[in-house]
């Protein structure tokens, strides 16, 4: 796969919020594989392993680290609820992933559009292509999905 962004967010117990915001140093995209699709034990010179996915050409991005606390973030037994908007983000293709905490087991999680301005949560788009993963050996979830233009078909309206 090759992105022009790579967006990985990770969440802590108490809240935190660590982003990776990875680019390419010019208009360019780069290499990006899922390192479920491949063999980790070969590594090739000059890659990276960020959250669930390998970037290869590493010297020819550019990554900035973000944190901090989530706004209406609820943790209680066997459930989590946060609001995390990332609104005008300029992409033609990307990739998103979010690492949850080590021993959280996701088993269903909602992405809706946010420019979508119905007020009632359930009438609003969905994201249409959202994997959860559980990776036994790390005892994480995560979730990823490509990003695509606005001028595509993203999201698909709720049910």
């Amino acid at each position: 796969m090759w992105f022009d962004l790579v967006l990985i967010d990770k969440v802590f117990e108490s809240g935190t919020l660590l982003s990776a915001h990875i680019r390419s140093e010019g208009l360019e995209r780069f290499p990006v594989d899922r390192l479920e699709d491949i063999n980790t034990d070969f590594r090739a010179e000059n890659t990276r392993d960020f959250g669930p996915i390998r970037i290869y050409e590493y010297d020819r991005v550019k990554t900035t680290f973000l944190e901090s606390k989530l706004k209406h973030f609820i943790s209680e037994p066997n459930q989590i609820m946060f609001q995390l908007d990332h609104f005008g983000i300029p992409v033609t293709s990307g990739y998103y992933a979010i690492v949850f905490p080590r021993g959280w087991r996701v088993d269903k999680l909602n992405i809706y559009d946010p420019y979508d301005d119905k007020k009632n949560v359930s009438k609003k788009r969905i994201y249409r292509d959202v994997d959860i993963i559980w990776d036994k050996s790390e005892q994480t979830s995560f979730a990823q999905f490509n990003m695509e233009s606005i001028h595509r078909n993203t999201f698909r309206s709720a049910l």
